[in-house]
């Protein structure tokens, strides 16, 4: 048996990187040492995602602040929201994480469990050449279909808590997730 032939079969991220943060780290810091778990966790399950440097720059100076803006600057997110499909592990959950972690006020995330709430039926699935754009069209309904919902049906609730509202009702209604 040719183990080295084998072994070149697949494809890993090298763990160089994150063996010698580990080496440099003192451990002092907590949120140093909980990068490097999570580094390490990313990447034992292979879902270390690189983003370039300009587009988190682009996500970050984003003068989005709040969601009734988010439509005045809808260019703009549909190119970072490409940029972020076309990344290597990330699908639209993920990209609308990312958007949300940035820009908290304007982007809720979409997952199934929402998405369910929101729409009452499962989260599709898109595949081939149009699925980017599909995704992205769908986001950006879906964008102004939680604010609709949050000011009819709980205005009490702030927007940034929108996402977490549905996840936890889609629960509630005793949904699992389909995949």
């Amino acid at each position: 048996m040719d183990y080295n032939e084998i072994l070149n079969k697949y494809d890993y991220a090298s763990p160089d990187s994150i063996i010698d943060r580990i080496q440099h780290c003192d451990f002092d810091n907590e949120m140093e040492a909980g990068d490097i778990i999570n580094s390490i966790v990313l990447w034992k399950i292979n879902r270390q995602v690189k983003l370039d440097i300009n587009l988190i720059t682009k996500i970050k100076n984003l003068p989005c602040d709040n969601v009734e803006i988010v439509y005045k600057y809808k260019i703009e997110i549909c190119d970072i929201l490409l940029s972020l499909l076309k990344t290597n592990g990330v699908k639209i959950a993920m990209a609308s994480t990312i958007l949300k972690m940035f820009k908290p006020l304007a982007f809720p995330i979409i997952d199934q469990r929402a998405y369910r709430v929101i729409y009452g039926k499962d989260f599709p699935r898109y595949y081939g050449e149009s699925s980017f754009s599909k995704y992205i069209d769908l986001y950006m309904q879906y964008i102004n279909d939680c604010l609709d919902y949050q000011q009819t049906k709980c205005p009490n609730i702030p927007f940034n808590k929108i996402d977490e509202l549905l996840y936890q009702i889609d629960i509630e209604n005793g949904n699992k997730i389909r995949y």
